[in-house]
């Protein structure tokens, strides 16, 4: 499982095609504050957009199965919130 650290490097190493998205005038994220704002989401809203964005992939797809491992992303991201430190 990837780490908040990993997140962050993923992202320096792929700034030029992330910068096709957003504009990243600040640079990538630290950890931390990924660690943040991954833990303002709610996970109930999280969990509905992501099934209705599964839906649109099965369509898209014709049905083509995408293997995506949910236990393990529940698993990492309880342990991430549960490390993190809530700065409000």
């Amino acid at each position: 499982m990837p780490r908040l650290e990993e997140i962050e490097d993923f992202g320096h190493d792929r700034l030029d095609w992330l910068r096709k998205f957003v504009s990243f005038e600040n640079g990538i994220p630290k950890h931390d504050t990924i660690a943040r704002v991954i833990g303002t989401i709610d996970m109930i809203t999280f969990q509905s957009y992501f099934s209705k964005w599964m839906q649109e992939c099965h369509q898209v797809t014709a049905g083509q199965v995408i293997a995506i491992d949910g236990k393990r992303l529940k698993v990492h991201l309880i342990n991430l919130v549960e490390r993190m430190p809530f700065i409000w």
